[in-house]
């Protein structure tokens, strides 16, 4: 998490891959872990995205960016 900005960006875009999509300009992350949904929102704003945190029920949290 605080790797170079290329290993960072590489990391993003391969949990995005596995638990999330983009949808035009928004990329959307979804995780039933606090814990990766706590460092995916770490690791997002360290590279300058806006995030905001949706959850849907107490075993699901949805990230977007």
């Amino acid at each position: 998490m605080f790797s170079s900005i290329n290993d960072r960006f590489e990391l993003i875009h391969g949990l995005i891959d596995s638990n999330g999509y983009i949808n035009q300009a928004r990329i959307s992350f979804c995780t039933v872990s606090s814990q990766l949904r706590d460092n995916f929102v770490f690791l997002a704003r360290s590279l300058g995205y806006r995030t905001m945190i949706s959850i849907i029920d107490k075993y699901k949290n949805n990230i977007y960016i």
